[in-house]
């Protein structure tokens, strides 16, 4: 059973969309052009998950909430 109470209460934050909007406009300032984005759950802390595309090239982009810090670029 997975616990998404941090899911759940980051949704709720009032910032959210906007955070979420940052993250998208953070990762085509990289030279990206963004396909997707959710929200994940790790080390009890919420992670933007992107889907991405530079070229023809695929990537995972993961910036922690709320500072969206990247944590890992990976290609895909």
């Amino acid at each position: 059973y997975k616990d998404d109470g941090i899911e759940t209460s980051i949704k709720r934050d009032y910032r959210y969309q906007t955070i979420k909007q940052q993250a998208v406009n953070k990762v085509k300032s990289m030279g990206y052009s963004v396909k997707d984005i959710e929200l994940d759950e790790k080390n009890g802390r919420g992670v933007f998950k992107i889907e991405a595309k530079r070229g023809s090239q695929e990537y995972e982009i993961f910036l922690d909430y709320p500072n969206l810090n990247v944590i890992k670029i990976k290609k895909d």
